[in-house]
């Protein structure tokens, strides 16, 4: 029987030292008809070097090329408006799949019919250390409701929003207009998953770890500065209270969220601070978002840390937030020996 194709888009930037690893993770699959669609952001390094010299190997790999750098949303609607397989998955250049990943989600996808399925990961820190994501879920096709039910609890959120971890039919897609999106910028990821769960009933769950996301200290863009950070990841999370909102599971899931908006304000002001050594303009956005700071005066904290930093964002003492921030790097600084 003939399989259906798969199409891997692979947007590729900087990542020459990880780009032959990550291709043959796809071309030694157990799954055999796969389209690869290499998309070359005007990568300034050898990364063109790496993909040359495979495309000599294998017949499978096309190529898209940008003139300047458009960066991950344009590369990924790119390698989409080009690919020519029943099923896409998303893959990023430095990470990799193991080897009967897409065997395994395409017969959950044709065995379930359904139009995504998503899986669990391998997060691997600096090359030695792994945590496995895996929930407490069973594999299987689930309503909608049931499975954003079991969200946090059983189904971490950074499952949900690992790129690698999906595999959509492409149809699907085109269908419903959906593509990655500028203004759910540094969370597309999740964005996505999100515009496609807003469009069906049901997900395929795989309680199996498919792909490894590598985190590395250096190059890695992840530890780049991001402008408006705290903006951009509220309109993601907007998007997400809504939908559960939507399938009744919003209140039930409320003590999550309200950490979630807290963790959020975290990091925003970190990497102000971290960067520029002020709050601006990260603190004047979470000031302006009022909704927010009410879901905070309600949380629950699970630490004095936590119940030290709500104390202080809510006293709206702007010094007192940047002297707790400060602290709080130095103390990370003497932990690693600066």
């Amino acid at each position: 029987m003939q399989q259906d194709k798969v199409s891997i888009i692979i947007p590729v930037y900087n990542t020459e030292k990880y780009l032959e690893r990550c291709i043959l993770s796809v071309e030694n699959q157990t799954y055999t008809n796969i389209e690869i669609i290499i998309v070359d952001d005007a990568s300034p390094d050898n990364s063109a070097q790496v993909y040359e010299k495979l495309q000599k190997q294998y017949s499978n790999i096309a190529v898209v090329k940008h003139a300047t750098n458009q960066k991950q949303v344009a590369s990924r609607n790119s390698g989409l408006l080009v690919a020519t397989g029943e099923w896409i998955l998303f893959l990023d250049s430095d990470d990799i799949l193991y080897p009967t990943a897409i065997e395994q989600l395409v017969a959950q996808g044709k065995k379930d019919n359904t139009s995504i399925v998503l899986a669990t990961y391998t997060k691997n820190i600096n090359d030695h250390r792994h945590i496995v994501f895996s929930g407490r879920l069973p594999t299987g096709k689930y309503p909608l409701p049931k499975f954003l039910a079991q969200l946090f609890n059983c189904v971490p959120l950074d499952v949900v929003s690992c790129i690698g971890t999906k595999l959509y039919k492409l149809s699907f897609l085109r269908e419903h207009s959906i593509c990655f999106r500028q203004e759910s910028k540094y969370n597309e990821d999740l964005m996505i998953v999100l515009n496609v769960l807003s469009h069906t009933e049901e997900i395929s769950y795989l309680d199996e770890a498919v792909y490894e996301y590598d985190i590395r200290q250096q190059g890695s863009t992840q530890s780049s500065y991001r402008p408006n950070l705290f903006s951009y990841l509220y309109i993601t999370r907007m998007r997400l209270e809504d939908l559960l909102k939507k399938y009744g599971v919003w209140e039930q899931k409320r003590p999550f969220l309200d950490d979630m908006w807290l963790n959020i304000i975290t990091i925003s002001l970190l990497q102000e601070m971290q960067y520029f050594g002020k709050l601006e303009p990260a603190y004047q956005e979470v000031m302006e978002k009022t909704d927010v700071l009410a879901r905070v005066k309600s949380l629950k904290c699970d630490s004095w840390k936590q119940e030290v930093f709500k104390w202080v964002l809510l006293s709206k003492c702007k010094m007192c937030m940047a002297l707790l921030i400060r602290a709080w790097l130095l103390m990370h600084k003497i932990k690693k020996g600066f």
